[in-house]
């Protein structure tokens, strides 16, 4: 018998919240509400969850400081969190994915949209403790979610751990952004481009910690890693 996958909505629009729910109830999921962030927080506590939709702009407890916690919580840091927000400001963006979003959706979102992300981050591969990669100072963790510079550690979502194993396994060469999204969201391709955030954040997050590593675009084709010393044009 198959155990159904248990997800936990979080939104305080309650028009949004029943559509969500009828279209969620279409399909084979176990589905908990919260319209609350202090409720929310309260069910994720005592409850397993295989993902949270989360909103940001929560009554009780932020769709952040829930993130946050989860993040926090070694027992917890790997459930997927999916952030749904009508912000669509990049600063929102890499806020949510500091305090561990694992992907975003910003609103209106379509359904069908929804259901791909979803599908996505059920079947995301579990950290595998054998996985051993690096480039220069630049050492991926995956057992930990973490990639290590210098003794520095950069805490990693499943997605962003898809994207640096990538980039390691093919650097200094680039990976295309087709590549990229492949492994992602396989070929549901999603209707936005939230790869770019992704990036984004994972190239401030290396920046801090690293003088010699750099995630580089690669126009027309991808991204890759380069030693910073190893080319003129900054992207």
């Amino acid at each position: 018998m198959t155990t159904l996958k248990k997800i936990l909505l979080v939104e305080d629009d309650v028009a949004i919240a029943e559509g969500l729910a009828d279209f969620l109830h279409q399909h084979p999921y176990e589905l908990d509400f919260a319209y609350r962030g202090d409720h929310a927080q309260a069910l994720i506590n005592s409850q397993h969850y295989d993902l949270i939709l989360l909103d940001l702009n929560l009554p009780g407890k932020s769709g952040l400081q829930i993130c946050a916690s989860l993040s926090a919580d070694n027992a917890l840091a790997h459930t997927p969190v999916l952030i749904m927000t009508a912000n669509n400001q990049l600063d929102t963006k890499l806020k949510g994915f500091e305090a561990g979003a694992w992907d975003y959706l910003t609103k209106p979102f379509s359904f069908k949209e929804l259901e791909a992300r979803i599908k996505v981050l059920l079947q995301l591969p579990k950290p595998n403790s054998q996985q051993t990669l690096a480039f220069g100072e630049l050492h991926l963790n995956a057992a930990r979610t973490e990639a290590i510079v210098n003794e520095h550690s950069i805490k990693l979502t499943a997605t962003e751990l898809v994207i640096i194993g990538k980039l390691l396994e093919h650097a200094p060469e680039p990976v295309s952004h087709a590549v990229l999204t492949r492994a992602l969201w396989g070929e549901d391709v999603p209707e936005s481009d939230p790869l770019r955030a992704h990036i984004y954040h994972l190239r401030q997050s290396l920046k801090e910690v690293s003088r010699q590593i750099e995630i580089v675009l690669v126009k027309g084709i991808g991204y890759c890693l380069k030693h910073k010393l190893s080319h003129e044009d900054q992207t």
